[in-house]
């Protein structure tokens, strides 16, 4: 009976054997009970009668017998001492772990006598501990020496054998954890590494998981945190970077469609300044498990390559300088012209109306000429931040042919294919016609050293979807629907490039001519300028054979865009008020002259200021002011919004001969009821002033404020 009984609570104390080896982290009473129990059986088998003492009755004989065959079946090495820390057991595992043949090679011996006798001092104090408090020790390391002097890692536990309450032994297990150990140290030196790589890395980086919820962030990202706000895993990404969650609204987006996202030179305002940043934004896996989010402050960068753009277009102009001197002076001489005979006409008193129009019209077609040549070379020399807005592409190939279309050889025969439908494109209208001229530019230098073929030379620009046969275009958008896509072509029957020169093209500063006529900077320019408004360029070329230029751009499908006034005169004569406000004399004196002669009462305003009180004054007897947005001190945007607090039902129109596309747009969407450039024809003049009166009178007519 005495081996049953003992065979079942071995069973049942190598059942519970693998919880011995594990941590409780909050033990509770039934737990403690628990644990009370199994140190109670396993006290039974180690009574001092048997195996303890050393007792040679039959009892405790079987006792030992069956202890030590039942550790041997544990995958641990497993020992038990007297209370007196002697080796009184152990297990065959423990037995190959020491050398020893037989447990009789250890019953008997202390720490001291075993392989790791250097720390036999350490192992009595941990064995005191666990007898003299009734408590287990559990899990924890051990460094003793193992072969050839190297570390050998031990998790040791050890726990109380109790006899009716009382410490009578120690029983314990250790496995060897030196290779986990190494793996451990080794991945977390790898951590480290890569910590390390993350928190030194200049670029702001910020990981979000599946959520959008911040879960990891470099030093360089805490400067665009929320401010006072230290970013805390746990907390969602909008509430950590209001900013960038303003400027980056592709974060959820790219992470439902596990799809990479990038944007150059995005806008940002941080500590009140403006900075320009690459975005790019990598999903983790395919599962929604997160995605990094990097930005590279890039403004010293855009800052430079504005310059090096301002030097580029300053060289398009010197190259044109010629052409455009030579349009210009013909512009000038009709004006000259027609002015000079008109009032020698006047003195002698030839009063014959046919005549005198005809010169007044050849006056006209010389300003109006002037006048566009003026526009052309402003948008030319455009300098302003990044503006992005819905164009038609072929409105801008019209106004760079036609700028190359007067400076260029007679001997290029310049071409335009554009279709019959809007090309819309969302891109900088400056940028892109700035990229397109130099390649015009390029193609021209190309053609002058080229023999003609049949004669001429042809330079074709061409816009338009991207067709279905376009295997090139796979190459830059391999994930690219043809139909989200337009191409911008410009071909040349020029000198054409090899493979070498092919290679080198974009290079900043690289060009084939003479010092004197390049600086270099042209292709790399247009490799910019389209990158940045993720394109891609395309160059097939060969010697001999001419050369294409494909601009890819992504295709705009909202229709949209801004347009001037462009409502049509029906002659119709208005009496009222109008104030005109310009600092300019003689622009002053001829509005007024123009519009006395429509049949209104005109006053007149040189500054904001003037105009402002003036307004104030008069605001209720006024049917009109006509606005210059370009004014010293005061601007007419001011000068607007002042009006607009006094008097808001009074309608505005606005005029300015500068580059204030901007402004004018955002003075606009505040209520202004129209934009002239200048200069501008009286019918242009009276035509907007009657748009903007029946747009005002159309407001009323429903209850509406315009």
């Amino acid at each position: 009976m005495d081996r049953v009984r003992l065979r079942l609570r071995l069973r049942q104390l190598l059942d519970r054997w693998h919880t011995w080896q594990r941590p409780t982290p909050a033990a509770s009473p039934d737990s403690r009970h628990g644990r009370t129990q199994q140190r109670g059986a396993l006290a039974e088998l180690l009574r001092p009668t048997g195996a303890l003492e050393g007792g040679s009755t039959r009892c405790g004989k079987l006792r030992a017998d069956l202890l030590q065959q039942a550790f041997s079946t544990v995958p641990y090495r497993v020992f038990w001492k007297d209370v007196d820390c002697v080796y009184r057991g152990c297990n065959h595992n423990f037995l190959e772990e020491v050398g020893a043949r037989s447990a009789d090679d250890v019953v008997g011996k202390t720490d001291y006598d075993m392989p790791w006798s250097s720390i036999a001092t350490q192992c009595r104090a941990d064995d005191r501990e666990v007898l003299d408090s009734g408590l287990p020790k559990l899990q924890y390391e051990v460094c003793v020496p193992g072969e050839q002097g190297a570390p050998q890692w031990l998790l040791m536990s050890k726990v109380p054998i109790l006899d009716r309450g009382r410490s009578v032994g120690v029983l314990g297990s250790f496995d060897d954890i030196t290779r986990r150990k190494a793996a451990e140290d080794e991945r977390d030196a790898l951590r480290l590494h890569l910590e390390n790589i993350f928190a030194s890395m200049p670029s702001a980086l910020i990981g979000v998981d599946g959520k959008g919820a911040v879960v990891q962030w470099n030093g360089a990202a805490e400067r665009w945190c929320a401010a006072g706000l230290t970013p805390a895993r746990g907390q969602h990404f909008d509430a950590a970077f209001p900013r960038l969650a303003r400027a980056i609204p592709a974060l959820s987006r790219a992470m439902a469609a596990h799809e990479a996202w990038s944007a150059a030179r995005v806008p940002l305002t941080l500590g009140g300044a403006d900075v320009f940043c690459d975005v790019m934004l990598y999903p983790l896996g395919n599962r929604g498990q997160g995605a990094v989010l990097r930005l590279d402050d890039v403004t010293d960068l855009a800052v430079k390559d504005e310059l090096l753009r301002q030097a580029q277009k300053m060289d398009s102009v010197g190259q044109l300088a010629g052409g455009l001197a030579h349009d210009f002076n013909n512009s000038l001489v009709g004006i000259n012209g027609g002015l000079s005979l008109l009032k020698a006409r006047l003195v002698r008193g030839d009063q014959d109306p046919a005549e005198l129009l005809e010169l007044v019209d050849l006056a006209q077609r010389g300003v109006d000429g002037a006048s566009d040549l003026v526009q052309r070379l402003l948008t030319l020399s455009r300098k302003h931040v990044v503006n992005y807005a819905t164009v038609d592409l072929r409105d801008l190939v019209r106004d760079v042919t036609k700028i190359c279309s007067t400076t260029f050889s007679r001997e290029i025969e310049l071409g335009t294919d554009l279709g019959h439908e809007p090309i819309w494109v969302s891109c900088d209208h400056s940028q892109i016609e700035q990229a397109l001229l130099n390649l015009c530019i390029n193609a021209a230098d190309a053609i002058a050293v080229a023999p003609a073929r049949s004669g001429h030379h042809q330079l074709l620009v061409s816009v338009g979807r991207v067709r279905g046969d376009d295997e090139r275009f796979a190459r830059y958008f391999p994930q690219g629907k043809l139909r989200d896509y337009v191409a911008l072509k410009v071909s040349d029957t020029g000198v054409g490039m090899d493979e070498a020169l092919l290679r080198r093209i974009f290079e900043p500063f690289f060009t084939t001519k003479e010092p004197s006529k390049g600086t270099g900077l042209g292709l790399s320019m247009v490799a910019s300028i389209v990158k940045q408004h993720q394109g891609a360029v395309d160059v097939i070329s060969a010697p001999a054979q001419g050369t294409t230029f494909t601009l890819y751009f992504a295709r705009d499908q909202s229709q949209h865009r801004v347009r001037e006034v462009t409502q049509s005169f029906h002659g119709v004569q208005r009496k009222g008020r109008v104030l005109v406000v310009d600092d300019h004399e003689m622009v002053r004196t001829t509005l007024c002259h123009l519009l006395e002669d429509k049949g209104y009462t005109v006053l007149s305003a040189e500054s904001g200021h003037d105009a402002v009180e003036l307004f104030r004054k008069l605001a209720s007897e006024l049917t009109l002011v006509v606005l210059d947005m370009v004014m010293p001190q005061y601007s007419g945007k001011q000068a607007f919004l002042a009006m607009q607090a006094i008097h808001p039902e009074v309608p505005i129109l606005l005029m300015s001969g500068c580059d204030t596309e901007t402004e004018v747009e955002q003075t606009l969407a505040l209520g202004a009821r129209g934009f002239l450039k200048k200069p501008f024809t009286a019918h242009a003049l009276t035509s907007a002033i009657d748009a903007a009166l029946a747009t005002s009178d159309a407001a009323h007519a429903h209850g509406v404020s315009a």
